[in-house]
């Protein structure tokens, strides 16, 4: 959790970030499997090394899904904002990023803030 949340989100969410992050939970796999002895370490040396090789497929697939949601995903912008005002979908964003970060650094209460969220007017 602590790894997870350290990264700014900004960072995580943009397709390098996105990149970096299924590559390195493709590539933490084997190793847990080998620490867990479900397979040895030649074989988690193995599938490491295809991984690795198989980056370049793993950066287009994640690049190509990145820009599919951005194209998916601007209609919902269009009718959030087109229902509450403009801005109000990016000032949702902002709260969730916000709320995950003073979660994860123990600086606030995510379930007190949620409540406070609850009756904000948009």
């Amino acid at each position: 959790m602590l790894i997870g949340t350290t990264p700014e989100v900004a960072d995580l969410v943009g397709p390098g970030g996105l990149v970096q992050v299924v590559d390195t939970g493709l590539r933490i796999i084997p190793l847990w499997a080998e620490e867990l002895g479900i397979i040895d370490p030649e074989d988690a040396a193995a599938i490491d090394r295809l991984l690795v090789d198989a980056h370049p497929t793993i950066e287009w697939a994640v690049t190509q899904g990145y820009e599919l949601a951005a194209i998916v995903a601007w209609p919902l912008v269009e009718v959030v904002d087109g229902l509450f005002g403009d801005g109000t979908l990016v000032r949702l964003l902002d709260e969730a990023r916000q709320l995950v970060q003073d979660g994860a650094a123990g600086t606030s209460d995510p379930a007190g803030r949620l409540l406070e969220l609850e009756g904000m007017t948009v």
